[in-house]
């Protein structure tokens, strides 16, 4: 009898989610972890007009810098674009941002605004975007994110377009950073000694082990990152390791452009 496809989660956050995969083969396995990586639709900046950029950060990498900010907009509400030069953008297809920054000087002669944060982005609605977006208005996903630092009237000024894409065309459409999988740890204990399990216990560094009535047990099998410690020397004697058949542990780490 074929064993039905599992999936059984694990715990869960804003930043990641941990999942377990059973009764699969690994190449469905990694097919997931791909589509995840590569075919989820997300929005990106995909081109910035520069006006002005007197910074020390050359023009290329200050726009190769935008477009990995990460823009938290729902991209189900959006088309992909028929083109990427923009020349007939809609409300339907296209992000659009402005980004004009000055470092000036206080009375006391102190920098202000010497540092451009993606906070800094200021999104220009087309259409009825800013009605469709009432409830979550478009903006990076985080505030935080050096841009770029400026010196006293070094200045800063670009107009930037998002579209819809995969990250099978660039990475920064990708929403998840990793994405990765591992097959569950088999772990057997083949015979107890009081003076061995003390020591394979206290060898473990990631605390798989315990003692319970005397005997050495398996607490934490998850937890096991086959660094081999525990059948090192004598220890193989008491212990063996190998992995269990299409069951996998995944762990997927979001970029919180999709919530």
């Amino acid at each position: 009898m074929e064993c039905q496809p599992r999936i059984v989660k694990i715990s869960e956050s804003p930043e990641k989610v941990e999942f377990d995969v059973m009764g699969i083969d690994v190449s469905v396995a990694n097919g997931l972890r791909r589509i995840m990586i590569a075919e989820v639709p997300t929005m990106a900046i995909e081109m910035v007009v520069l006006e002005d950029n007197s910074s020390a950060i050359p023009d290329e990498m200050l726009c190769h810098r935008l477009g990995l900010i990460p823009i938290l907009a729902d991209p189900r509400k959006f088309k992909f674009p028929k083109d990427r030069h923009f020349t007939d953008p809609t409300e339907e297809d296209t992000i659009v941002f402005t980004l004009d920054v000055t470092c000036t000087l206080d009375s006391a002669k102190n920098p202000v605004n010497n540092k451009v944060y993606s906070s800094d982005l200021i999104w220009e609605p087309q259409g009825e975007q800013e009605t469709t977006f009432a409830d979550c208005p478009i903006k990076p996903v985080f505030d935080d994110i050096l841009i770029a630092e400026l010196q006293p009237h070094q200045h800063i000024k670009c107009k930037l377009f998002c579209c819809k894409g995969i990250g099978q065309d660039h990475a920064k459409f990708s929403p998840v950073c990793p994405a990765t999988y591992r097959l569950m740890p088999k772990i057997t204990i083949m015979k107890q000694s009081k003076k061995m399990s003390k020591e394979i216990k206290n060898c473990c560094p990631l605390n798989v082990f315990d003692i319970e009535d005397g005997e050495l047990i398996v607490k934490n099998p998850r937890n096991c990152k086959m660094c081999r410690e525990c059948i090192r020397e004598e220890r193989s004697e008491y212990v063996k390791l190998g992995r269990e058949e299409n069951h996998y542990l995944c762990l997927l780490f979001s970029v919180n452009i999709i919530k």
